[in-house]
């Protein structure tokens, strides 16, 4: 079935559904700054920068937000570049 994928010009975030969890992983690519310290896995890798939520976590929903919208800046300034 696979694992769901968002990107812009290159992946910014891959979602992993697990019993337990969900996971989302953001790739080399796209990482963003973390002001809101959201990410909680990987914080020392290099290659994927991951946030787990566990069922009764809660998200905050306007660093998320800002993460994604980071990640898409960051993309789209990759794709200038690469023109």
């Amino acid at each position: 079935m696979g694992s769901p994928v968002w990107e812009l010009g290159k992946i910014i975030c891959v979602g992993n559904i697990f019993k337990n969890k969900v996971q989302l992983v953001f790739m080399n690519e796209a990482f963003p700054d973390d002001p809101h310290k959201i990410f909680n896995v990987g914080l020392e890798g290099n290659q994927q920068r991951v946030i787990d939520v566990f069922e009764g976590d809660t998200v905050d929903e306007d660093s998320l937000q800002a993460l994604v919208r980071s990640a898409i800046t960051y993309n789209r300034s990759k794709m200038k570049q690469d023109v």
